[in-house]
């Protein structure tokens, strides 16, 4: 009995990696970010697509402009998902996207220069969740921007040096 416990501590843990590249079906080799949703399923932004991968396949999601509920960038820089399961991504050329699990679909929050309360940019960067839900965003050369999601607008401050404020920003 006294030998029992020196047995069980002299075990190993052996931890197994897998590889995931293009021949696997990822789209691009060069992986901007990594998220895992609140389901398990591990998520890569690429510079040519967004990609799911379920721990057997992956599914990835591209823009088609033929159809308004697909990716609107194939370059995804960060990604985050909110209290209701929904990822938000954040692209390089396409502003914010708001994938919908339920109808696997997307929603586009693009840059319009005729309406105040749009996204300022739509070359985003990072992006952040604060505790009252509502996303921040860091655009290109264009300071910070938050989606009030209460309000379903985006507020805009252009004049915010981003170098003093990045370790301020809410973290997921």
């Amino acid at each position: 009995l006294f030998l029992l416990p020196s047995v069980a501590f002299a075990q190993q843990q052996q931890f197994k990696f897998n590889h995931i590249e293009t021949d696997a079906g990822l789209s691009a080799s060069n992986v901007l970010c990594i998220f895992q949703d609140s389901k398990g399923f591990m998520w890569f932004g690429t510079e040519d697509g967004l990609n799911k991968y379920d721990g057997y396949k992956i599914t990835v999601y591209k823009n088609d402009p033929q159809n308004n509920k697909t990716l609107s960038n194939n370059q995804v820089n960060d990604i985050i998902e909110d209290a209701h399961g929904d990822l938000w991504i954040a692209t390089w050329g396409g502003g914010l996207n708001k994938y919908d699990s339920k109808k696997d679909d997307f929603t586009h929050f693009i840059s319009n220069s005729k309406n105040p309360n749009s996204i300022s940019n739509n070359f985003l960067n990072h992006l952040a969740l604060d505790e009252n839900g509502n996303i921040w965003m860091s655009p290109d050369n264009v300071g910070i921007t938050i989606f009030n999601r209460q309000k379903n607008s985006f507020i805009q401050y252009a004049d915010i040096d981003k170098s003093k404020v990045i370790d301020d920003l809410p973290s997921v």
